[in-house]
């Protein structure tokens, strides 16, 4: 392995039978970010602080992250780190091996990076009643930003169908709706089919060739926007 585990707290707490959810985050560097992201999500969604945390942290040199992040004195929190940069692709596939120790227990994970500021309440229990009644749905992305992806299968022809609305939160299957990174719940149990990958371009092969879809909420107006769209934040910490 090339990464160290600890753990602070107690893992995995029962959340007294409600659905438990595994929160992968990734960071790093940018603390500014990192406390953007984590900050307004909580703020905005206070039950996640009873859910499981897996972070991987792929820039451990970077102290304040970590100190930050186990400041919150989150009740279930798993902190991970790289001794080097590992990129996006092997660092995600660690925390998805992570999140399906107890699938049974955690059914659903959501996945985000530490550049998406969550800017809006409510849109949990509204995502999992979704994914509970459309049980073709793999999963479904929580952020505006639709740019097109080179390394997505079938990226222009994507075309959104309204499919229902929960709690006044509209949700659209994507016709031809390739695998993203953004941020997004999953369905847990099927990690196992789409992790490990060692490049962006495996995951969406595996993703099309599963015939797995997606669905994204609120079209244009969703729960998280991106705050490192920049190219230097891009390509100065992470390796594709």
């Amino acid at each position: 392995r090339i990464f160290v585990a600890s753990c602070c707290g107690k893992i995995r707490k029962d959340n007294k039978g409600e659905n438990l959810i595994n929160i992968c985050l990734l960071v790093c560097g940018r603390f500014n970010f990192t406390k953007q992201t984590v900050h307004s999500f909580i703020t905005l969604n206070s039950e996640i602080k009873d859910y499981s945390w897996l972070v991987f942290d792929n820039l451990p040199e970077e102290k304040s992250n970590r100190e930050y992040i186990e400041s919150l004195n989150l009740s279930n929190l798993t902190y991970l780190s790289s001794n080097k940069n590992i990129g996006i692709a092997r660092a995600t596939s660690v925390l998805m091996e992570l999140a399906q120790i107890d699938q049974d227990k955690y059914p659903y994970t959501i996945y985000l990076q530490n550049d998406w500021e969550c800017i809006k309440e409510g849109f949990i229990e509204p995502t999992l009643t979704f994914l509970q009644n459309y049980s073709d749905i793999a999963f479904v992305k929580l952020t505006t930003k639709g740019y097109h992806n080179p390394n997505a299968i079938n990226s222009y022809q994507q075309k959104p169908v309204f499919l229902a609305e929960i709690k006044n939160w509209p949700f659209y299957l994507i016709e031809n709706g390739h695998f993203t990174f953004n941020v997004h719940i999953i369905r847990t149990s099927l990690l196992k089919n789409l992790y490990p990958i060692t490049c962006e371009k495996d995951i969406q092969q595996k993703f099309h060739d599963l015939n797995y879809l997606r669905a994204d909420i609120n079209l244009g107006h969703a729960p998280f926007v991106h705050i490192g769209n920049t190219e230097k934040c891009r390509t100065s910490n992470w390796i594709r």
